[in-house]
């Protein structure tokens, strides 16, 4: 007991059964917070569109994916919510990779996963500057807290993320030192009118 209440009325319980929720991705735990009730299906509702995502994309064209007018949600809806899903508003599986992958296929991926290389590299740089400036490390960080948060919910699919995400990572390279952006030898610079 913690403060004269049992541990399943308490607050930390609560932050304990989400964290826990993390680690339990088929759901198969049962949750006793009021507020996380639905843990368990919510975990379940992205394996299940994960995978059928996935495979959609795999079994039509898995070089240059399904497209941007495709619906994703049909399959999943009709496995999910066998006998009522006329009320289904969602159009993302909830992960921005899957996403890509299902929409633009190998290709797409690997377009994204060239700007996730490019994202660490400099992020890795940028924290270990000695100079002390630690503003463009935050603005990178900024970055990656939204791209993880895009991994389990809608959020770059939309401008209220992208535009921020991107503008971050605009920011991020525009603040870089000197020394870590390509410049021109200082002969040929005098040289230009």
């Amino acid at each position: 007991e913690v403060r004269d209440q049992p541990w399943q009325q308490t607050a930390l319980n609560g932050v304990y059964e989400r964290a826990v929720s993390i680690v339990d991705p088929h759901g198969l735990r049962t949750y006793q917070d009021e507020d996380n009730l639905s843990k368990g299906d919510n975990n379940t509702f992205r394996m299940v569109w994960w995978k059928i995502a996935i495979n959609e994309a795999l079994d039509n064209n898995p070089w240059l994916g399904l497209g941007f007018g495709y619906d994703l949600a049909e399959r999943f809806v009709q496995e999910y919510l066998p006998g009522g899903g006329e009320d289904f508003s969602a159009r993302s599986p909830h992960n921005v990779m899957i996403t890509i992958f299902s929409r633009m296929g190998a290709i797409g991926l690997s377009a994204m996963s060239a700007v996730l290389f490019v994202m660490i590299a400099c992020t890795w740089k940028a924290l270990r500057r000695s100079d002390g400036d630690l503003r463009p490390a935050g603005l990178w960080c900024g970055a990656w807290v939204i791209f993880f948060c895009a991994c389990f919910g809608v959020v770059l699919e939309g401008p209220m993320g992208a535009v921020v995400f991107w503008t971050l990572l605009g920011l991020a390279s525009a603040a870089q030192p000197a020394a870590l952006q390509p410049t021109e030898p200082a002969d040929e610079a005098a040289a230009a009118p």
